[in-house]
């Protein structure tokens, strides 16, 4: 709890993160139109008997709406790329300015465009393993028995890759922080939150666990409400997980944060 906790604190004190994170979070909404599980649990029913590749395709955010996961990706590149420059700085010398955004984003964007790539190929993996588990099912169990072999495979697949998630979420902030290079400093990042992966397993799923039920509400409403849905599901998770990553290093690292100094934020508010 007390990364998650580190991590809301923060989020109440400067709610202007919330704010543009719902502009990147719409945006991700309406970019994002391709299918989705969530979506194809909503259809399940109506299939029938699916290969994988009809499974995954309908899973897939690559194959069912490429140009959106890439223009996604792009927004979701350059937001962070922003926001982890104006956190480093607020933590490293409690200066708190949501101002110079190309300048952050020139800074920030190759490492942070590597990192959503690779987490992009872990989601596909992941797509990839529900759909030959529900394709396989399907194929010699009752649809009701299929669907939720479907849902937990689902559950068990994705929960591992958050675990990998939150096994490498040091990456960054060890990167930008110390400015070594990316793959020494995953490496040290592996090695620092080798004993808190657990605590950082709670924090994340704090938050990931009612983002993917709000997803999973959306599938069963119309369009123009689904987006709605989808957007405070993608707006809670861009705003929490920089600030999570943050918050949870200098924890974990034990250095002081600038940002928390009484007289530094007396003047720099």
């Amino acid at each position: 709890m007390k990364f998650f906790s580190l991590a809301v604190s923060y989020l109440k004190k400067h709610w202007s993160l919330l704010i543009a994170s719902l502009v990147a979070g719409v945006a991700v909404s309406v970019a994002h139109i391709g299918g989705g599980f969530f979506a194809y649990l909503n259809q399940f029913f109506t299939y029938g008997d699916l290969s994988f590749y009809e499974v995954y395709s309908r899973i897939s955010p690559i194959i069912g709406s490429w140009w959106g996961t890439l223009l996604a990706l792009l927004v979701l590149a350059g937001f962070f790329a922003y926001i982890v420059g104006v956190i480093d700085r607020h933590m490293k010398i409690g200066e708190f300015r949501l101002g110079s955004p190309m300048r952050k984003i020139n800074e920030n964007l190759s490492f942070i465009l590597i990192f959503l790539v690779v987490f992009l190929l872990i989601e596909e993996l992941v797509n990839v393993l529900v759909a030959l588990a529900s394709a396989a099912v399907m194929s010699v169990a009752a649809p009701v028995v299929a669907y939720l072999i479907t849902i937990l495979a689902y559950v068990v697949i994705q929960g591992v890759a958050i675990i990998f998630f939150v096994m490498g979420a040091l990456w960054v902030p060890e990167s930008i922080i110390t400015g070594m290079s990316m793959r020494d400093s995953f490496s040290a990042a592996l090695e620092k939150g080798k004993g808190h992966v657990g605590k950082m397993l709670i924090g994340a799923l704090l938050c990931a666990v009612p983002a993917f039920l709000v997803s999973m509400a959306g599938a069963f409403v119309g369009p123009a409400i689904r987006v709605i849905f989808n957007a405070v599901s993608a707006t809670a998770i861009i705003a929490y997980i920089p600030v999570f990553v943050f918050t949870a290093y200098y924890e974990i690292s034990d250095l002081e944060r600038e940002d928390l100094s009484p007289a530094k934020n007396f003047w720099k508010r």
